[in-house]
């Protein structure tokens, strides 16, 4: 394991090879064992070989169901007999709660993807669901504590899924999925940072004369 790769993330890609993606002595370069189509599900645009850059087909954009398990390592036990499965795999509270919100979803094909934003704190697609229903949106993006996402302005659930990505709620027709990044020790430093100024024009009028 390398520190500067997320856990859950290597842990997708060794799954994939069914050996460590990313040995000590190769630093911090991700490999693939052989060349899979299946890859293009990631985003994935060429895999370099001695051989040269293989490029890969880009995977149509698609919406799916969603299916809670009981826990997360339920999830990694599915994913070793299908790392690409046709519903994604979510599981905990949240996942509960956003299935009795959102419900469980349908496969939605030749939906209309746009990127609009591509940042290392945004992300911002436009998403045209031609079904008469909600599905799932499965963004192959590494999924980590501090990511919020909204769909059309409103605030929506940001699913871990498959493991170690993310997935979001879109509804029928037209919507605009954004996700920010915006950690937790960030906040907190907000919030000390007010509370510090407070105190301080606090003591600063008490140390004022009359």
């Amino acid at each position: 394991y390398d520190s500067l790769l997320p856990r859950h993330f290597k842990r997708f890609l060794d799954l994939l090879n069914g050996q460590d993606s990313a040995p000590p002595e190769n630093g911090n370069m991700l490999f693939v064992k052989a060349v899979n189509p299946a890859l293009a599900s990631l985003r994935v645009k060429a895999i370099l070989t001695p051989e040269g850059w293989t490029p890969l087909a880009s995977a149509p954009a698609q919406l799916q169901p969603i299916e809670v398990l009981p826990d997360e390592e339920a999830v990694w036990t599915r994913l070793e007999a299908n790392p690409f499965p046709d519903a994604i795999l979510v599981s905990g509270e949240d996942a509960q709660r956003a299935l009795q919100e959102h419900g469980a979803g349908m496969l939605v094909e030749n939906i209309t993807l746009e990127w609009q934003a591509y940042r290392a704190t945004q992300v911002r697609l436009r998403v045209v669901n031609p079904a008469p229903q909600g599905a799932w949106l499965l963004i192959t993006d590494t999924w980590y504590p501090g990511w919020r996402a909204t769909v059309n302005g409103k605030p929506a659930p940001l699913l871990k899924a498959n493991g170690a990505f993310r997935a979001v709620p879109v509804p029928p027709g037209e919507a605009m999925v954004e996700m920010h990044f915006m950690p937790r020790s960030f906040q907190l430093g907000a919030l000390l940072s007010l509370l510090s100024l407070a105190a301080l024009g606090i003591l600063s009028r008490i140390g004022k004369p009359a």
